[in-house]
């Protein structure tokens, strides 16, 4: 599992090869945030037999973007 700074994303990774990409709706409250509901913005399937072992989040410069700044360490197949 893996947070994403500053966009309220989750990335998750299952041993069957599946890395999903989970966002919570958030907006401003008068005194507090208020959450929502949360949604798969993204999922994709490694090769057969290959999961995750590690996941990153990273940022470069300036720009943050949910969706291109996620980097699988490693991986491995059975």
């Amino acid at each position: 599992m893996c947070f994403i700074e500053n966009t309220h994303c989750v990335a998750s990774a299952g041993d069957n090869g599946s890395i999903h990409l989970f966002k919570v709706e958030y907006s401003q409250g008068t005194l507090t945030p208020k959450y929502g509901k949360i949604r798969v913005i993204r999922k994709y399937d490694l090769e057969q037999g290959e999961y995750a072992m590690w996941m990153e989040s990273y940022r470069q410069g300036m720009i943050y973007n949910e969706l291109s700044h996620i980097q699988i360490i490693g991986y491995s197949s059975l």
